[in-house]
């Protein structure tokens, strides 16, 4: 692994664990097992580098979504159990940041400049589910990014109440969550069955 994944991985467990606050360039390197200088020959300061252990578990969910082979169910449900280890990974993380408003109030104006953010993971996935529509396995009519919405929204939730009272009780496992919400999005998703030909009647000659 190299010295900067080491360092990411020890900002992300003492941001996990102490907050922006108690992670401190000092003690990450601690943790990471380096120089507190050698921190800065990869990020140019303390904020980037937790912006960076932020985005560090950010899914392009491409492997996930791939040869999906016109099997809506199952491309749904893998992408939803994909979803949930993300936001369950992202949460702990988000937290500790948005605690410091400062550092908070500076990555949304980072992510305003950049013109990066949350909306960039539904854009991903509309891109995804327009391609599905163009090959005929995702019903025409149905909006990408709408279709978006409707997945990423309740896996933020499901992970949000994972995280915050460690139980979801309305399902047994996230697995069981992601059968269920592919179940629902399969319903809208599905393409409609193509108009049955009428069979021509052809008169009968009187003898």
């Amino acid at each position: 692994m190299s010295l900067r994944n080491e360092i990411l991985d020890a900002t992300e467990v003492l941001l996990r664990t102490r907050g922006a606050a108690g992670a401190t360039t000092k003690e990450i390197a601690a943790a990471a097992g380096c120089a507190e200088g050698s921190i800065y020959r990869h990020f140019p300061g303390k904020s980037e580098l937790l912006f960076a252990a932020v985005e560090k578990h950010l899914p392009t969910l491409d492997a996930v979504l791939a040869g999906s082979d016109g099997n809506l169910r199952l491309y749904f449900e893998r992408a939803a159990v994909a979803l949930v280890d993300y936001f369950g990974k992202l949460l702990p993380l988000a937290v500790g940041l948005a605690a410091d408003v400062e550092l908070a109030e500076r990555n949304r104006e980072r992510m305003r400049a950049g013109r990066i953010g949350p909306h960039k993971l539904l854009e991903h996935l509309a891109t995804h589910f327009a391609a599905g529509q163009a090959e005929g396995w995702i019903c025409a009519t149905a909006d990408p990014l709408t279709l978006s919405s409707l997945l990423t929204g309740p896996c933020f939730h499901y992970a949000f109440m994972r995280f915050f009272t460690g139980d979801v009780p309305l399902w047994e496992s996230p697995a069981q969550f992601a059968r269920a919400i592919a179940g629902s999005l399969v319903v809208v998703a599905t393409p409609d069955p193509p108009p049955r030909k009428q069979a021509k009647r052809t008169r009968r000659k009187d003898a």
